[in-house]
């Protein structure tokens, strides 16, 4: 089961808040024409609501390749 990522931050105090729910039910609804209340300050927080993912890393090493040509970022 994937789990979901509940992230708050507000833009006037710079308050951050991450919590992870297993369910997207877990969490109260989002709504994004009424913005969520800050806990800190009260203002108004963004508030975003999006599924986990593993992030997976790939070996880049060059190849044995003569015509390998690797491009400088």
């Amino acid at each position: 089961m994937a789990e979901w990522i509940a992230w708050t931050r507000c833009a006037t105090c710079g308050f951050t808040s991450k919590d992870v729910f297993e369910r997207p039910d877990d969490r109260p609804p989002l709504d994004a024409a009424a913005p969520v209340a800050c806990p800190q300050c009260a203002s108004a927080a963004r508030a975003i609501m999006f599924p986990a993912f593993d992030v997976q890393t790939f070996d880049v090493s060059a190849p044995g390749d003569a015509l390998y040509d690797p491009i400088d970022c």
